[in-house]
């Protein structure tokens, strides 16, 4: 349906729903009209009952012409059309009742009477105007007619007070006219504004349906190529350990250590985007305590410095003995990334980690000399992938994704994070922590289990993933490490190769994603019953769809993350063996 369509079916609905309004209004009139010429005028009594029962009879016509176009008919071209043509005749003939009424008052010659019926003609022509000037030709009708009658009637009296009138009521009916028309027009603009925000509303809405659906189908693409990259990695990783520990000559060594280079660069990515999945998945529950800001700037401070020197930049560490109540590590993760940050991309000058007492809260701020970001950037650096100087994508300088998680983490611990930048003169970032004034000693860490180069020679371990390049990889890996390792694609295929084994194996590393509809933690359920034993299990998996990450930490297993460095599964073999769930990342 076109606007115009749309208006002129409006145009009939208003007409519709306001004529019994329009009706009963007029009746109310005409009673009282009634009422008063016939207790004056005892001569028109006659006419004026005739005049009602005519007025009753159209009333009937009208309500009888609106139940014969219902308003759901209206939609229908023709039928709105026969409505409007019956509805200019109704109030062509409602003005024509009035218009009687007003010519036989006012030449019954009683000045009273006159002037009454002229400020009645006129109270029932404004009304006319609100409740007929949806559709001019309506309005029209019955107030030409009307006052046509009217002003006949008045020149008809022969006075020159007459005349005037007649004159000064013609002039009214002009300027009526023009005023319904306007009152018309307004509407109808009203009403292709209305249609147009409603289009407006429409497409937006359209292309706000688009935009998500092409950020979810981005997001399952990211998601499978994630996995799908991770599986390779995961697999390089396994065989760079292995190669390790094989005798090689000084130039296989020296490509070996470029290699791990490289794909520990490439793991330090996985990472990143790891974050911003288990951030998407509401995965990560802050712990909060309280301890000594101290503790957190002296780590910066270590981690900092030597890639700062290497740089030529002056980093400054202001000491504090304030205490914050918020997760030690995440809060950790903020000033890391701030600072990371900092060190990237200043290239001269210096760089002040410091703090300040502000009320409740202690202001935590990272100052730096750098390339500083422009007003109108301000609120996109904390956008996903968003990067101010890197349209090259140089890989030394991150995703950027820094500020995004930090954005993040800074929501999830309601620690607001605060930016204020010139180009060419630096920034500064800042964080508000919760501030205390006592220390909440936590409790000591368990004792962690005591590894040893040969804590796993001799143990059972079960491989189950369906990418034969990664069991070969884990299983020429564990087998250099001393351990017995039985690798399947399936649970089943486990179980068949376990019965060879008069034991339960001391542990499984399951793949979460297998063949078919199993999964990993299928698997560790298939080889558990087998054996009626809760065999330790650890689950590994490249998959970072928050949804599966969520569906994943159910399971309750410790979980890795693809790509795995060597010395990473180590440790979190050793710790599921000694009964340490803290492997779980």
């Amino acid at each position: 349906m076109s606007r115009d369509e749309a208006v002129r079916l409006e145009q009939a609905r208003n007409l519709h729903d306001g004529s019994p309004l329009v009706l009963w209004g007029n009746f109310g009139g005409a009673l009282c009209a009634f009422v008063i010429v016939f207790l004056g005028l005892g001569a028109l009594q006659l006419f004026l009952s005739v005049w009602l029962l005519l007025f009753v009879g159209n009333m009937a016509w009208t309500f009888g012409l609106r139940r014969r176009y219902p308003r759901a008919s209206l939609g229908d071209p023709r039928l709105m059309r026969q409505w409007f043509h019956w509805n200019v005749i109704g109030n062509i003939l409602l003005g024509l009742l009035w218009g009687v009424m007003s010519a036989v008052v006012i030449s019954a010659g009683v000045p009273t009477y006159q002037f009454a019926m002229l400020a009645g003609m006129a109270i029932l022509t404004v009304g006319g105007m609100f409740s007929l000037g949806a559709y001019f030709p309506s309005f029209r009708g019955f107030f030409l007619v009307l006052m046509t009658l009217t002003i006949a009637a008045l020149m008809g009296q022969g006075t020159m007070l007459h005349g005037g009138m007649g004159v000064a009521t013609f002039l009214y009916l002009l300027f009526m006219l023009w005023s319904g028309q306007r009152f018309n027009r307004s509407y109808i603009d009203s009403l292709l504004l209305r249609f147009q925000n409603l289009d407006l509303v429409r497409e937006l809405t359209l292309q706000k349906e688009a935009a998500e659906n092409a950020n979810l189908a981005k997001s399952r693409f990211l998601a499978a190529a994630s996995h799908d990259l991770r599986q390779p990695m995961h697999a390089l990783n396994l065989y760079h350990g292995a190669m390790e520990n094989v005798e090689l000559s000084s130039e296989a060594q020296l490509l070996l250590s470029y290699a791990r280079q490289c794909a520990v660069a490439m793991d330090d990515m996985f990472s990143v985007l790891l974050d911003m999945s288990r951030l998407d998945a509401g995965a990560v529950t802050p712990n909060l305590t309280i301890f000594p800001v101290s503790q957190l700037l002296e780590r910066i401070r270590v981690e900092f410095e030597p890639p700062a020197r290497e740089k030529g930049l002056d980093l400054r560490v202001v000491k504090s003995s304030r205490f914050i109540r918020t997760d030690p590590a995440l809060a950790e993760r903020i000033v890391r990334n701030l600072v990371s940050n900092a060190v990237r991309y200043t290239h001269q000058g210096k760089i002040l980690v410091a703090c300040r007492r502000r009320g409740q809260l202690l202001r935590l701020a990272v100052f730096d000399t750098g390339t500083g970001i422009p007003q109108d950037k301000q609120q996109a650096v904390f956008e996903e992938y968003f990067q101010l100087s890197n349209p090259e994508r140089d890989r030394t300088k991150g995703l950027g994704l820094g500020l995004a998680i930090v954005n993040r983490v800074s929501n999830l611990l309601g620690a607001p994070i605060h930016l204020q930048s010139e180009p060419g003169r630096g920034s500064m970032f800042a964080v508000d922590f919760e501030c205390e004034d006592t220390f909440e000693h936590a409790p000591e860490p368990a004792d962690k289990p005591e590894v040893g180069a040969g804590s796993l020679v001799g143990r059972l371990i079960v491989v189950i993933d369906d990418e034969a390049a990664i069991r070969a990889a884990i299983g020429m890996l564990l087998r250099q490490w001393g351990c017995v390792v039985v690798t399947a694609a399936t649970g089943d295929d486990a179980v068949e190769q376990l019965a060879a084994y008069p034991t339960p194996p001391d542990v499984l590393v399951c793949d979460y994603r297998l063949r078919g509809t199993e999964n990993g933690l299928d698997a560790i359920d298939k080889v558990r019953m087998e054996f009626c034993v809760d065999v330790p299990a650890l689950l590994v998996t490249g998959d970072t769809a928050p949804d599966r990450i969520l569906e994943i930490r159910e399971g309750g297993f410790p979980v890795l993350h693809k790509p795995l460095q060597p010395d990473e599964l180590r440790a979190a073999l050793q710790r599921v063996m000694s009964g340490c769930q803290t492997a779980l990342v």
